[in-house]
């Protein structure tokens, strides 16, 4: 749902709301795991512009790769962090 420029999302059967500012960056770390190709494929079918993934792994693609003992790259400025190695 879009209200003033935010996009507020409700967690289903929560009634929790969410407000997100639009164009905010996600992170998606572990982003070619099981679950990171998954919502690639969904968030480019729905194309979005609340919100502009970047996707991290150790390995392409992604926007950012890194490994292990590598130097922190610069990361963007992001407002969520989500979170798949392991998963």
């Amino acid at each position: 749902m879009i209200d003033n420029g935010l996009i507020r999302e409700v967690g289903i059967g929560t009634g929790n709301v969410m407000e997100t500012q639009r164009n905010s960056n996600v992170l998606v770390a572990g982003a070619n795991g099981r679950l990171g190709p998954l919502l690639r494929t969904v968030w480019r079918q729905v194309r979005s512009t609340a919100f502009q993934p970047i996707y991290v792994a150790r390995s392409g693609p992604a926007d950012i790769v890194w490994q292990p003992g590598d130097a922190i790259p610069q990361m963007p400025p992001c407002t969520t962090l989500i979170a798949l190695w392991g998963v």
